[in-house]
């Protein structure tokens, strides 16, 4: 191998070296941290409530949240699915 190609190969490989650390640290840089930018010593009068209505013979849920205050309020709900199996002819937990 001459010298420039071997100078090339170094310098190609430092820079993907380098690309490959400062990559790494821009993808820990991003904050994967939720803020409550809500959160003062404030304390005001709103009034929310979550309900979740379970029919059994329809297997339907209703889930919807009532505002019973007098300002508007922003409500998050988080739904996720939950399975649970057993065995034939095993009594429930």
């Amino acid at each position: 191998m001459t010298p420039d190609k071997k100078r090339k190969l170094r310098n190609i490989a430092l820079l993907s070296l380098l690309g490959l650390i400062g990559g790494t640290f821009a993808f820990t840089a991003f904050n994967q941290q939720a803020l409550n930018d809500r959160e003062n010593n404030i304390q005001v009068e709103v009034g929310g409530r979550v309900h979740d209505y379970y029919n059994r013979d329809t297997e339907n849920k209703d889930v919807f949240v009532e505002n019973y205050g007098e300002q508007p309020i922003m409500a998050r709900i988080r739904l996720s699915e939950y399975l649970e199996t057993q065995q034939t002819g095993a009594t429930a937990p």
